[in-house]
């Protein structure tokens, strides 16, 4: 690749993890400030998957201004309200699969907590499978 030839040894790598930084950057403070709490690794982001397309949205929206034109987007994984238009089977079936098994020592110390505070924290996922059970 000859046309290459002229981008070798000259620290190109350097600029182009300076432009990805400004990109991560944009994203940040349009999440934080919108209070979206987000989680950035290298070029990833990681939001709760409630949010996903408002979180695809600000990337491409960041990267755009940062090159001047659009780049390539890559979900990992698809978030609730990418299939919020479908049957509400299948969210409950996502939001059920998403939720993490808790360990008994969370368990304790959530007991706690809701004993301190007098409330029952119960997850949206939780609620939806004890009204299907109920």
């Amino acid at each position: 690749m000859p046309w290459l030839h002229k981008y070798l040894c000259k620290d190109q790598g350097i600029g182009m993890m300076f432009t990805d930084s400004q990109i991560v950057e944009r994203v940040i403070k349009r999440c934080t400030d919108s209070g979206l709490p987000v989680l950035t690794v290298h070029d990833s982001v990681f939001a709760p998957y409630t949010h996903s397309r408002l979180v695809n949205a600000v990337m491409v929206q960041a990267a755009e201004e940062a090159v001047g034109r659009p780049l390539p987007l890559e979900a990992e994984h698809a978030g609730l309200d990418d299939v919020r238009d479908k049957l509400l089977e299948i969210q409950q079936d996502f939001q059920w699969w998403r939720e993490a098994a808790r360990c008994e020592g969370y368990l304790q110390r959530l007991k706690a907590w809701e004993g301190s505070h007098g409330q029952e924290v119960v997850s949206l996922g939780m609620k939806q499978r004890k009204a299907r059970a109920g």
